[in-house]
């Protein structure tokens, strides 16, 4: 059976995930571009993709108190590069998201990270939400762990969506000609140069442009937390 703490339930690969948490994720699916591919991928759903085999797969609910409404996933998962950053959707309107809210629901959800057989505080090394989010679970692993965090984001995003009717092709001069073709080891310093150019920029772009730009979706922000092996000084109270 899955575990409960309070108003958290936990799954994993065994237990699977429930009906109305696999429809709460395909609801907000552009808020859930990882933690919903990803589930798909390790239950085998997406037919054209391998499966993922790790066992290492943990999914905390969180639903209003005395209800079933659910207001946030978590995943704490990992894949073929590695153990991922720790992803939290919230599934209901942003203006709701009160500081009082916040405070009680990750507060739950790191207790539940933390009663979770075998688990380890340091597996905590980043969590990526929208902003309030993310900057809530920051301040209540800390004060669960004593864990200090990285003050500055380590890594800002918007969430931005299109359409058909507002996707168009790319133009191009009758002077070049476009390819496709699948990736080859010749193309692995170019292809360095973009990833470090788009890293370089991403943690660089100033927020009032970004919030002025795309108005949609607040910014989502990576948090980061010290490494165990350097030593930290614990919160106090």
């Amino acid at each position: 059976m899955p575990g409960l703490i309070s108003s958290v339930q936990s799954f994993n690969r065994v237990s699977g995930l429930p009906n109305d948490v696999w429809a709460i994720l395909r609801v907000h699916a552009s808020r859930a571009n990882v933690i919903l591919p990803h589930a798909e991928k390790v239950f085998g759903i997406q037919p054209f993709t391998p499966v993922i085999v790790s066992d290492e797969q943990l999914w905390l609910v969180y639903t209003k108190p005395g209800t079933s409404s659910i207001q946030f996933v978590l995943s704490c998962t990992e894949g073929p590069m590695g153990k991922y950053p720790v992803f939290i959707v919230p599934t209901i309107p942003i203006p709701q998201l009160t500081s009082e809210l916040l405070e009680e629901s990750m507060g739950a959800l790191c207790s539940a990270l933390l009663s979770e057989p075998d688990f380890k505080r340091e597996r905590v090394f980043s969590i990526f939400s929208v902003n309030l989010v993310a900057e809530a679970f920051a301040r209540a692993w800390v004060k669960h762990t004593g864990i200090n965090r990285i003050e500055e984001p380590y890594y800002n995003a918007i969430l931005s969506t299109c359409s058909k009717s507002t996707l168009a092709p790319a133009s191009f001069s009758q002077d070049h000609t476009v390819t496709e073709r699948p990736a080859v080891p010749q193309d692995a310093q170019k292809l360095a140069l973009l990833c470090h150019a788009f890293a370089a920029t991403s943690v660089c772009l100033l927020l009032y442009f970004l919030e002025e730009a795309f108005i949609n979706e607040p910014i989502c922000s990576l948090h980061s937390f010290l490494p165990q092996r350097r030593h930290l000084k614990s919160q106090t109270s």
